[in-house]
């Protein structure tokens, strides 16, 4: 009997610790099915998941591009300068007629049609104008050629031996009309007359020289843009042009040394130059010789290298000028020019900066003079702003 007891003792105790295994086991069981059930389900239903913060892409970038672009659409008048890196290209607006003066380089094409077809909307350009071969004037060209309508385009009188001058040959016959550039010749953009100041005669000596130069005028405001030229178009220019004088002055050849002449310069006497130039470019452009050449010209400079496209609006009373890496819009007003603040002067050559220029610290100190004064004041004393600081 005591036997038995024992037995079923035991037997008793097997039972508990295998109830209790079997507990644990299903346990475990349920658990690890539970567990793949949840990872199954939320795996499938979170597999794209959208982000917080939406990834900017292309077609948002022209959505904002197009906004800044039209900015100005209140204005009749436009001229932008895109910027091409070492390179040019230039987009005229009279209101809904549209010109183009060159189309950078092969590395800013694609941006060039992205922004004219694109960002700006523009489905037909009455005219096109090639101021001379270079790859950084025409590559640009060839996308717009088979991007949009071209009315009629101007190109230089001459030929050349590159492979971007055949492809340029090639996509012209996409164009309405081709004509050779004359001097002399006058071309309506609306109500905007574009006069070519010098065509080439095939006598240059530098293919520079041969660039074709065009003045643009709407009312009273003008524009001329040189290409590439150098100093022996600039000097016939100066000789046989009756009327030079400009609010704007695109620099020639991105501001390089052998452009720009003091007396080309001088006969224009514009406000304002825009200067369409690579950031860091080998060739060291713009050079110091042009700037000081604008600088002694109160020319006021907007540069692509550091401000990136370059707009201006004309209303047919004022211009406004803005950069696409300043928000607030340029203006020129009464208001600025009567504005007093300090300004450091240089009475030996008549010149006036801002305090921290850094031009300021050449200044000798029996020529160097701290006013508090305003623009209007000073120009009204025969005083002249620096270019560098442009105050």
């Amino acid at each position: 009997m005591k036997k038995m007891d024992c037995i079923l003792c035991k037997f008793r105790e097997s039972m508990n610790k295998r109830c209790i295994f079997a507990c644990i086991m299903i346990f475990f069981v349920v658990m690890i099915a539970g567990c793949y059930s949840y990872t199954a389900k939320y795996k499938t239903d979170y597999k794209k998941p959208a982000p917080s913060n939406p990834v900017v892409t292309k077609q948002n970038d022209k959505k904002q591009e197009k906004s800044e672009s039209h900015s100005f659409a209140k204005y009749p008048f436009e001229i932008t300068m895109l910027d091409v890196g070492q390179g040019l290209c230039v987009l005229i607006r009279e209101n809904d007629e549209y010109m183009v003066y060159d189309g950078g380089g092969g590395d800013s094409s694609r941006r060039v049609v992205s922004i004219v077809s694109g960002a700006k909307n523009i489905k037909s350009l009455r005219y096109m104008f090639a101021s001379h071969y270079d790859q950084d004037h025409i590559s640009g060209l060839i996308g717009l050629l088979n991007r949009v309508t071209v009315g009629m385009a101007i190109i230089p009188g001459y030929q050349e031996k590159t492979k971007t001058y055949f492809s340029f040959k090639r996509a012209l016959e996409k164009a309405r009309s081709v004509v050779y550039a004359n001097s002399g010749q006058r071309y309506k953009l609306g109500n905007a007359n574009i006069d070519i100041l010098y065509a080439t005669n095939g006598k240059e000596e530098k293919e520079n020289d041969r660039s074709t130069v065009i003045k643009v005028s709407y009312g009273n405001f003008s524009c001329i843009i040189t290409g590439d030229a150098e100093a022996e178009t600039e000097a016939k220019l100066v000789k046989d042009s009756a009327n030079l004088s400009c609010d704007l002055y695109i620099v020639g050849h991105h501001g390089s040394s052998t452009s720009s002449t003091p007396d080309f310069v001088a006969a224009m006497k514009p406000k304002l130059a825009f200067i369409s130039v690579g950031k860091d470019n080998k060739f060291g452009h713009p050079s110091k010789k042009t700037l000081k050449t604008l600088e002694n010209n109160s020319t006021k400079i907007y540069r692509s290298d550091t401000q990136g496209d370059i707009v201006l609006a004309y209303d047919g009373k004022e211009y406004s000028i803005i950069t696409a890496k300043n928000e607030a819009p340029l203006v020129k007003s009464a208001a600025d020019e009567n504005l007093e603040q300090d300004y450091v002067l240089n009475t030996k050559r008549m010149k006036y900066h801002r305090k921290n220029c850094k031009n300021v610290v050449t200044i000798s100190d029996k020529n160097r003079k701290l006013v508090h004064s305003s623009k209007k004041a000073l120009e009204n004393e025969g005083y002249s702003p620096c270019g560098y600081c442009q105050p």
